[in-house]
């Protein structure tokens, strides 16, 4: 992961792939692209104004 923000003019995520964005509306908060390539919230909602996202980091490693 870069941690360096992407904008969404430039690259889009995979679907389905839950990110973080920026939303010029909501600010941060997760969300993902379904398969119609339009943005949606962890809440399933529609998201507006999505301006960048970055890659979730890897969960941690429980147990090792």
């Amino acid at each position: 992961m870069s941690g360096e923000w992407i904008p969404v003019t430039e690259r889009l995520p995979a679907n389905e792939s839950m990110v973080l964005a920026w939303s010029l509306s909501n600010g941060l908060h997760i969300a993902y692209l379904d398969s119609f390539r339009q943005w949606r919230d962890d809440n399933d909602t529609p998201g507006k104004k999505i301006t960048h996202w970055l890659p979730l980091p890897a969960p941690p490693q429980i147990g090792k």
